[in-house]
């Protein structure tokens, strides 16, 4: 059957099948509150669609840009190209092939999605409203005359308690100041972003998938990442400045 189609109605047909498939989101960003596809989530079962229909995906990377070529085992003069503008991150604490190398990761992951047409539109819609102040309350005035109004409670406030940071949020933090991450910007800026991201890169040789494994280590590992971030030299503002509640 696929040796009849054309390249188009291949490509066309390989988006239905993924469609189909029952994949899971294995990446996740505790800022936004989203899950988000991940190479790995859906390459294997991408690779088997190409290979039974009969076509081939190409990437190359350019300066200022990434290209897929998708190449037809049955007509080798069919040829269908996705495009995606490429920029190098500046990322402190990383030499120059670490950021070659997360950039081309990133670009893989974002070509393969246009092959596939795969949508998310998590990541727009848990954003919103997010960075938005509240309105302000009018207190409303009693209408009750001054004899009857309730006595003043004279005894102090009692301080909340606050919940001590753990190990493993301590690490996160830390790995992530050390990429760049500013807790004073939004959580949608490009630069926190590029830094979430690094991020995750460099805890991924512990085992750790998401932010919110990080946050879950037991004490000897989240040392062990905080004695290599602290190794590497840390960023401006380092971990000693971090509050508990900063995310």
């Amino acid at each position: 059957m696929a040796d009849k189609m054309s390249l188009l109605e291949k490509i066309a047909e390989a988006r239905v099948r993924l469609g189909q498939a029952e994949l899971d989101k294995t990446g996740y960003n505790p800022h936004a509150g989203f899950k988000y596809f991940q190479l790995d989530d859906f390459m294997p079962e991408a690779r088997k669609i190409c290979r039974d229909l009969r076509f081939l995906p190409i990437e190359s990377f350019e300066t200022g840009r990434a290209v897929m070529t998708v190449r037809d085992f049955d007509d080798p003069s069919a040829i269908v190209q996705f495009e995606c503008p490429a920029e190098k991150p500046n990322i402190p604490g990383t030499n120059a092939t670490q950021v070659i190398g997360g950039m081309i990761t990133y670009l893989r992951r974002y070509l393969w999605m246009m092959l596939f047409e795969i949508t998310e539109n998590d990541e727009f819609d848990a954003e919103q409203g997010k960075d938005e102040p509240s309105k302000p309350q009018t207190a409303r005035k009693s209408t009750k005359p001054a004899s009857q109004a309730a006595p003043k409670d004279e005894r102090p406030a009692e301080k909340p308690e606050v919940e001590p940071i753990s190990r493993g949020t301590f690490a996160w933090k830390s790995v992530l100041t050390h990429f760049g991450y500013d807790f004073r910007k939004p959580k949608t800026d490009a630069d926190n972003t590029d830094a979430f991201h690094a991020s995750l890169e460099f805890v991924k040789p512990y085992g750790i998938k998401d932010a919110k494994e990080m946050k879950e280590l037991g004490d000897d590992t989240a040392e062990a990442i905080i004695s290599r971030i602290a190794n590497m030299g840390s960023s401006e503002g380092g971990p000693e400045s971090f509050k508990g509640d900063d995310l």
